[in-house]
């Protein structure tokens, strides 16, 4: 496997490549690409596709937060891909065209950024010759809470999930029932097996708030996100709450929170403080 090197930025070849039906050129390999989706010239995406791609390696997504940061956190990713021999695919979500894009979009917007990723994941496996499989999912600030949604309503596409600094932890539909806030159910999955096999995947969450049980849930907890007041559940009440869904389903689960003490949220600190580094290993490892 060649050793991890520092992405190559390639504005001719991605700006030749980004309409192509065709898999990727050798030369391709090992840059950082901007690419469009063939159907739609205005959805950006990064992808980095390692000099020695693993023939059944599950691809690795990292989704940016409010600050979009996507090349930051794609540039961040890409020693780690090329380690691992996994592709890396970073969807670039502008504020003009997915305002919220953690949401999927409002009502009547531009576009759903989930099925904006669907695109890209298909644009991939096309370009690498490769058979689709679920995903490595990693979430960074509002793009944890848009993997966290994705997760729970594309189950299958999923193999792990890594949520750094979500903003807000929802529960999902059975799950409702262990609150009185119904600003915290996520878009109820299909049915109970879908359910079932959201609540049954691998999923770690790193947050910089503090975990004791006298903070779960409190009056001075209420926040408005443009929708109205919500109380903030934090990240020990939405695991008890999951672990409750998966007995309730008699599931097997994989759900952890990790506190990191002094954590603000930002990229950046995330990558000094290893939360990253811990997240791509357990995705990867």
């Amino acid at each position: 496997m060649s050793p991890p090197v520092r992405p190559r930025f390639h504005a001719a070849s991605a700006a030749l490549s980004r309409f192509s039906a065709h898999p990727l050129q050798a030369h391709e390999r090992g840059m950082l690409l901007v690419r469009a989706l063939a159907s739609d010239a205005r959805q950006w995406y990064l992808l980095y596709v390692p000099r020695d791609l693993a023939l059944d390696a599950a691809p690795l997504v990292v989704v940016h937060g409010a600050a979009r940061d996507a090349v930051e956190l794609a540039t961040w990713a890409v020693p780690v891909a090329e380690a691992y021999g996994v592709a890396l695919i970073a969807p670039i979500f502008g504020l003009e065209r997915h305002g919220r894009f953690q949401d999927f979009g409002r009502p009547g917007g531009r576009g759903r950024a989930d099925e904006a990723l669907d695109a890209m994941l298909a644009q991939v496996w096309m370009l690498t010759h490769r058979n689709p499989k679920p995903v490595r999912l990693l979430g960074h600030g509002a793009g944890a809470d848009f993997a966290l949604r994705y997760a729970a309503l594309r189950p299958g596409h999923v193999a792990r999930l890594a949520l750094c600094h979500p903003r807000r932890l929802l529960l999902p539909e059975t799950a409702a029932q262990t609150s009185d806030d119904p600003s915290q159910v996520l878009l109820a999955p299909a049915d109970r097996g879908q359910l079932g096999a959201f609540v049954s995947l691998p999923i770690r969450v790193w947050t910089g708030e503090v975990l004791p049980d006298e903070r779960d849930r409190r009056p001075g907890d209420a926040l408005d996100d443009g929708r109205g007041p919500y109380l903030k559940l934090s990240a020990r009440a939405w695991s008890a709450a999951m672990h409750d869904t998966a007995r309730e389903l008699g599931v097997r689960v994989d759900i952890a929170c990790h506190g990191v003490p002094g954590a603000d949220g930002r990229l950046a600190t995330s990558v000094s403080n290893g939360v990253l580094s811990h997240a791509t290993v357990f995705l990867l490892g």
